[in-house]
């Protein structure tokens, strides 16, 4: 396993390297667009790094494409 499947990313994490509302990646996460584990109301999600680099990925190359 590497250091990207082992680290794991907040919701808050996210939404600041993306200039985005935290609620924004809650969404993202809750409808299964970005992949992350839910651990309680009190701690909230966590995202892979590794799912959340594929998943940018994903998202540039949609956003090639319809170009």
């Amino acid at each position: 396993m590497s250091n990207a499947d082992a680290e794991w990313l907040t919701v808050e994490e996210i939404a600041e390297a993306l200039k985005v509302a935290p609620k924004t990646v809650r969404t993202w996460v809750a409808s299964g667009d970005l992949k992350g584990v839910h651990l309680g109301h009190r701690v909230g999600w966590r995202i892979r790094r590794a799912d959340y680099e594929a998943w940018l990925e994903r998202k540039a190359r949609e956003s090639y494409e319809g170009r």
